[in-house]
């Protein structure tokens, strides 16, 4: 059998923990801290907690176009690992640093600018939008902080280094949640802020991240400790492979953030309290999902260091083993999530139509989340590495958009059903997007060295 073989690949086991288990740490602390902040801003009713995932949504399309670009960067960056090419890495960087900072500029400059205008496209809560402006301008200062860490971390994985990514990000979230209970409640003679009081720590643990990698990168000389002169001395050739790798991921993340921001819509065009039900399931989906991400980011590096090594048989060996463990972990996941739902939702404030809304949705998340934690390791851990970005974007924009964003709008508005009936716009784009990618992960294409 498939995991008696499995297990008997120690050195295929060993080199898949050593790298996912710091991003499964790391994730689960990120999730965790996520959750606690939902918490302590829910504690304050459903108004604010809306407004808070209001603003996150608006992030949300930042973030994707960040991780874009760094993970189609990190496509080549872990293939020249494979060849111990050091200096390219850091002219990838360099490109990474370029275009990412422009992003961080307009998107900061659009939150000063135009607060009102932007949350009106999520909410016509008066009293949502207002809470929401004023969280919305002090965490815009992250868009100039938030793309320095993600660089340093992701070129530091591709080296095979998540230990490093993990102590730091631990560190700074555990900041973060010390300084949210300080300034939103007010505790130790700190102000009680309130929402004002998130937003401060949410920059603070940013700014401190970003130090944080800079001073360690360059103090134990790691692999990614580039000179500026270096960074950004960079040819033709690497730029257009950097923009063919990257810019599909780039356009694919965007795509997925604005669905996902249209899913949001529809939830809060249906009720305030459905908003703030999934904004309550959101950061639980998120934990859930950690093991995941860490084992699929972590299945990109084994395949790209392969994949650029010319280890091409190994590479699709260890491919089939990640995707058979996810599998099965995430069904186990699920079933356990299922059963601790009720006190998971009882953690939170929530009026009485929306503990009821959150109950439901998460039983739905639970009985789906095999779909999507498969569904991100063939995309992110497999065809992606192997330069399959193209076929990712296109199915992954067509299913969204064509079925699952429609579907949603049509099930919330046209037939007014309650949330939990529109959620099922998501499991139709889960189902349909894990028979497509099944099947181009079995033809095999993305087996292929892209710097050779």
């Amino acid at each position: 059998m498939l995991i008696g073989e499995i297990l008997q690949d120690r050195k295929y086991l060993r080199s898949l923990m050593m790298i996912a288990l710091p991003l499964i740490i790391q994730q689960v602390i990120t999730y965790s801290v996520n959750l606690l902040d939902t918490m302590m801003i829910g504690s304050f009713g459903d108004v604010t907690l809306s407004a808070v995932n209001l603003v996150n949504q608006f992030y949300l399309i930042f973030s994707m176009v960040i991780f874009g670009t760094i993970s189609g960067g990190n496509v080549l960056n872990a293939q020249f690992w494979g060849r111990k090419d050091v200096k390219n890495i850091h002219r990838v960087m360099g490109i990474q640093f370029m275009f990412t900072f422009a992003v961080g500029v307009c998107f900061l400059a659009a939150s000063q600018l135009f607060p009102r205008e932007i949350l009106r496209i999520y909410s016509k809560d008066e009293a949502v939008i207002e809470s929401g402006i004023i969280y919305l301008r002090i965490i815009s200062a992250v868009y100039l902080l938030f793309p320095t860490g993600q660089i340093y971390s992701g070129a530091l994985r591709c080296t095979g280094n998540t230990r490093t990514p993990m102590l730091i990000s631990g560190l700074t979230l555990c900041v973060n949640a010390l300084l949210n209970y300080l300034l939103i409640f007010g505790k130790l003679g700190f102000p009680a802020l309130g929402l004002v009081g998130a937003a401060i720590a949410t920059v603070i643990a940013r700014a401190l991240e970003a130090f944080l990698y800079i001073l360690i990168t360059y103090l134990h000389k790691l692999p990614t400790a580039a000179v500026p002169k270096e960074m950004f001395r960079f040819n033709g050739p690497l730029v257009l492979m950097v923009l063919k790798n990257g810019a599909p991921v780039i356009i694919n993340e965007t795509i997925w953030g604005l669905g996902t921001n249209a899913y949001a819509r529809a939830y809060a065009g249906i009720s305030t309290a459905s908003i703030a039900a999934y904004s309550a399931v959101n950061p639980v989906d998120n934990i859930a999902q950690a093991l995941f991400i860490g084992v699929g980011d972590a299945c990109a590096v084994l395949v790209g260091n392969l994949l650029g090594a010319d280890e091409l048989e190994t590479a699709k060996r260890y491919a089939r083993n990640t995707l058979f463990l996810s599998w099965c972990t995430a069904i186990l996941t699920g079933f356990a999530l299922f059963l601790l739902r009720e006190p998971i939702i009882g953690l939170y404030n929530l009026s009485d139509a929306a503990r009821d809304y959150a109950m439901k949705l998460l039983a739905i998340v639970a009985a789906i989340l095999w779909m999507r934690t498969s569904n991100y390791t063939v995309i992110i851990g497999v065809l992606r590495p192997g330069g399959e970005a193209m076929f990712c974007l296109i199915t992954e924009a067509l299913v969204m958009w064509l079925i699952g964003v429609p579907l949603t709008r049509l099930l919330a508005f046209h037939f007014g059903l309650p949330v939990y009936w529109a959620y099922f716009g998501i499991v139709s784009e889960e189902l349909i997007k894990l028979v497509i990618f099944f099947f181009r992960y079995k033809r095999g294409k993305w087996v292929v060295n892209l710097v050779d």
